[in-house]
């Protein structure tokens, strides 16, 4: 009977462990199949910093070109105002020796009137 005992515990024991066996192949499964989701979710979420990556290198490789292009327009700029500068001073200094060869061309005119009367 003690024996009896023995094999009916020992049986138990081992009911007890191929449960816990199968409950911990069952977990097991429901672990490796989470992993496979987290290792997607984990690709996944790669896959879009890579693009986040590639797209930050295309807007800043952009803002540089943008950058060069305004400070060439800068220079550009720079030199037209320059040359528009340069221009005005011969213009102004073209319209100051006209006035001067009008006056003088006046003052001529005047002697030459002075001395059309006298004669």
């Amino acid at each position: 009977e003690a024996h009896a005992q023995e094999v009916g515990e020992l049986r138990f024991a081992v009911s007890a462990l191929t449960n816990a066996v199968a409950q911990a192949e069952d977990r097991t499964e429901a672990l490796k199949l989470e992993l496979r989701q987290a290792l997607a979710q984990a690709s996944f979420c790669r896959e879009r910093l890579e693009e986040r990556d590639a797209q930050e290198r295309q807007v800043h490789d952009r803002t540089v070109a943008v950058a060069l292009k305004l400070e060439a327009l800068k220079l550009e700029l720079q030199q037209a105002q320059a040359h528009a500068s340069f221009c005005r001073e011969r213009l102004d200094g073209r319209d100051a020796q006209e006035r001067r060869r009008n006056r003088d061309l006046a003052a001529m005119v005047v002697t030459l009137r002075d001395e059309a009367v006298l004669v």
